[in-house]
């Protein structure tokens, strides 16, 4: 009778199957170069995702090192003393047991090899290797003795006032115009809502909706750096977001060899605020593979076809996030009969790779996330309006779409706000308030203080409203 490793280990084997029998026809997605790739080009094993048990006590146990303690002990100080590390772990093979597959080779444990000489597209052509999966804990004894991988990193970042232009191409920035001035750059040393535009992003004096486009301008530029240089992300509402933090450990870092990307160079603040860890979604199946110095993680899904659809159920493989420094691709060229060649990554083969399960994880896909920056000079939250529901509900529609941002907000007003100003005249009703208090002191400061038609027109209205008590005037909006 099959257990729950033999059951899962044949699992894997069949969904290992169908992805290589869809890469005979596909580009695995990041990767150019794989597609028609058989078997014997990959390291292939099955694996589960769990997460590690000694820290299922809370945010006080430990957590996992990046790199599950492989890297610098100076490294794993620095992670241990500000606590951070993973949460999840995949668990692969143990990396000096190995087992006879099928054909008599010695392979490690978990190894999907070929079950014999059945056709690949023929179903149990594939096999996993004296399968150990479910039954598998993340414990830190079998954490510390298997071939294991936490999907952690650091995300690169840009600090404006002090890295050079080659440091901001790899956290890519896209404005390469800041770099050209010297160091210290005081000016980004602000909240970036407080930043002054540049005179690069302006539009030309005179053009066509000039303050429109300088406003969309501005908003791409703090957007931009709000994700790309080191500034605060705003987690909570409550949090404004959007303040500088210094990069790099030495306060004043003008000496390059001070400014190397590593973990202790960087910063407190910088590493608190760009670690990161990529949960994966429980019960999802996936694919990691293993290029250099990244790793690759896929979904790998069955979608059913529509039901007025005649079409067999279809596999697909999904690309999620690439994690580390991809290897770079090689310079395009074109043959000798015109064909463009070249583009593609620089393989190692065999690749190794992982078909996975998800048993433990969270309850979304993996995502980096960011709140959202809100605008300068924003209202407090309790002046805010929905106005796109405010719409919907004038017209008893509740799927309308109009399009665009603006085009909500214009609909909103012109079919709630008719008119520039009301004045209301209460009939068979008193209402006992203090107009004066409510808005008569404020109309009346601003009739005196006009010019013009406009003084005129805001002296009448005060005069109509002093004519009866149950006069009122309000403003639109």
């Amino acid at each position: 009778m099959a257990n729950a490793d033999d059951t899962r280990g044949h699992k894997l084997a069949e969904l290992a199957r169908q992805f290589l029998l869809w890469l005979q026809d596909n580009e695995l997605p990041q990767i150019a170069g794989l597609r028609g790739a058989p078997l014997n080009l990959f390291e292939l094993y099955a694996g589960v995702y769990r997460k590690a048990e000694w820290i299922r006590g809370g945010p006080f146990d430990v957590k996992l090192p990046p790199g599950l303690a492989l890297g610098a002990e100076a490294e794993q100080r620095r992670f241990a003393g500000l606590r951070l590390g993973g949460t999840h772990v995949l668990l692969l093979t143990h990396p000096e047991a190995n087992t006879k597959a099928p054909d008599g080779t010695l392979v490690r444990r978990n190894r999907i090899v070929a079950a014999g000489k059945a056709a690949l597209t023929q179903p149990g052509a594939l096999v996993t290797v004296a399968p150990l999966l479910d039954s598998l804990k993340a414990d830190e004894a079998t954490i510390h003795s298997l071939l294991c991988f936490d999907f952690t990193s650091i995300q690169h970042r840009a600090d404006l006032v002090w890295d050079d232009a080659a440091e901001g191409a790899r956290s890519g920035i896209k404005y390469p115009f800041i770099f050209a001035y010297e160091t210290p750059r005081r000016a980004y040393l602000d909240d970036l809502q407080d930043v002054l535009v540049p005179s690069e992003i302006e539009p030309k004096p005179g053009s066509n909706r000039y303050a429109e486009t300088l406003a969309k301008r501005t908003r791409e530029f703090r957007e931009h750096l709000y994700h790309n240089a080191t500034y605060s992300n705003r987690r909570r509402v409550a949090e404004d977001g959007g303040g500088y933090y210094a990069k790099w450990s030495v306060d004043e870092p003008f000496n390059q060899r001070e400014r190397q990307f590593g973990v202790t160079m960087l910063s407190d603040d910088y590493l608190k605020e760009c670690f990161f860890e990529f949960v994966m979604k429980e019960n999802d199946d996936l694919l990691m593979v293993e290029l250099g110095r990244a790793r690759y993680l896929y979904r790998l899904l069955w979608e059913p076809p529509s039901p007025k659809a005649a079409a067999p159920t279809r596999f697909s493989v999904q690309h999620m996030v690439t994690i580390g420094e991809p290897p770079k691709p090689t310079p395009k060229y074109k043959d000798e009969e015109g064909d463009e060649m070249g583009g593609t990554l620089a393989i190692t083969y065999p690749v190794r790779a992982a078909i996975f399960h998800a048993l433990e994880g969270g309850n979304e896909l993996p995502q980096l996330k960011f709140g959202k920056l809100d605008p300068p000079s924003s209202l407090p939250q309790r002046f805010v309006v929905d106005y796109k529901a405010f719409v919907r509900w004038y017209y008893d529609k509740a799927w309308l779409a109009l399009g665009s941002d603006e085009k909500w907000f214009d609909s909103f007003v012109d079919t709630l706000f008719g008119d520039a100003s009301y004045m209301i005249e209460l009939q068979g009703l008193h209402v006992d308030v203090d107009r004066d208090a409510l808005f008569l002191n404020a109309l009346s400061t601003e009739a005196a203080q006009g010019e013009g038609p406009i003084q005129e027109r805001m002296q009448a209205m005060v005069a109509w409203c002093k004519e009866k008590p149950d006069r009122f005037f309000s403003p639109r909006a």
